[in-house]
């Protein structure tokens, strides 16, 4: 069965235990089951992709990673997920190899976690998987998800942070950063699922659209400010918020993108809603600061604070250590 971005699959129920799809000529290929796409585990088996889901449902994508550049994946609403973002999910088809389409830099650490609530586990690189603790450091490629009730906040290299909420699922797509040399530096980080939040760092000020987030409708260039989002379900909202910063004012703004139009947010609390790649984003909107708190708040509360400029958040010797869910200030591990 070959699924495109113009042809519908048939539902999937819970009494189908496998559905095959093909991925036909590469054109963008539409699972079936709802936000099933987006809650699914991701498993690379040979050259086909499988998506699995906690009832035992299976959905394989047959010669997904057989092309340079997989399809995208998408939910019959429209939801998106990126074939290089498909290939992070599912990872190397053995542990301890390492993708080679994550490229070399694939492993790398590029932030320490500073917060920490409940349970998060990460899939490193090369498949292996661990619970974090505070203090830990993550890297490029790394996949995080939040437990229920759970949520993580991590500092970046460029002194950028960002935090994630419960039930939430993101990637550490990429950092490259020199301070040095800026107009050379990037970041980019995908968010599955969950209310997410972030302030940008030196990358964003010091070169404008070098940092960006996607999530399944859209992609949200930075220029230097603070943001909060929220990746729902299929047939629900995304949502995302342009904050206020010290003194109530916004710095900078970001840019809403996907395949409908770009718009762009740069007053405090500007806010836009979409459920669809394809839906032209819409006239933004104010969301008062109680439904932001209401929306987002988890994802605020693990919020860690920016370190000092000139510091580098993965060295422990900056002056900066993780902090307890009570904001105390913990013990860093041992190295």
């Amino acid at each position: 069965m070959v699924a495109t971005s113009t042809r519908s699959a048939n539902p999937l129920s819970a009494s189908d235990a496998t559905r095959l799809l093909d991925a036909g000529d590469g054109a963008a290929v539409v699972v079936p089951g709802g936000d099933f796409l987006l809650t699914a585990d991701f498993v690379r088996a040979g050259p086909d992709l499988i998506l699995r889901g906690d009832d035992g449902r299976e959905v394989v994508v047959a010669g997904y990673f057989m092309r340079g550049e997989p399809p995208a994946l998408m939910t019959e609403t429209g939801q998106r997920v990126p074939g290089d973002l498909a290939e992070k999910l599912a990872g190397p088809e053995a542990p301890g190899q390492v993708a080679q389409a994550q490229g070399t830099a694939a492993g790398k650490v590029i932030g320490v976690v500073q917060k920490l609530t409940g349970t998060v586990t990460v899939r490193h690189p090369d498949g292996s998987e661990t619970t974090l603790k505070l203090g830990d450091k993550v890297l490029q490629g790394d996949v995080l998800e939040t437990a229920a009730g759970s949520s993580v906040g991590v500092v970046f290299e460029d002194r950028s942070t960002f935090s994630l909420g419960a039930r939430g699922r993101m990637v550490l797509d990429e950092m490259i950063y020199d301070p040095a040399a800026p107009a050379g530096s990037k970041s980019s980080f995908s968010v599955m699922q969950g209310a997410f939040s972030f302030i940008s760092g030196d990358i964003a000020k010091q070169a404008p659209d070098a940092m960006t987030v996607r999530t399944p409708v859209l992609t949200i260039g930075v220029r230097g400010t603070r943001v909060a989002g929220f990746a729902a379900a299929e047939g629900s909202e995304n949502t995302v918020t342009l904050l206020a910063e010290d003194g109530g004012q916004v710095f900078g703004e970001i840019t809403i993108t996907n395949a409908g139009g770009t718009l762009v947010l740069n007053q405090p609390f500007q806010s836009i809603q979409l459920s669809s790649f394809t839906m032209p984003p819409p006239p933004p909107s104010f969301l008062p600061p109680a439904a932001v708190e209401q929306i987002y708040g988890d994802a605020l509360n693990a919020s860690p604070p920016p370190p000092p400029p000139g510091s580098n958040p993965v060295q422990q010797d900056n002056g900066t250590q993780p902090q307890t869910p009570a904001g105390q200030e913990g013990a860093a591990p041992e190295e």
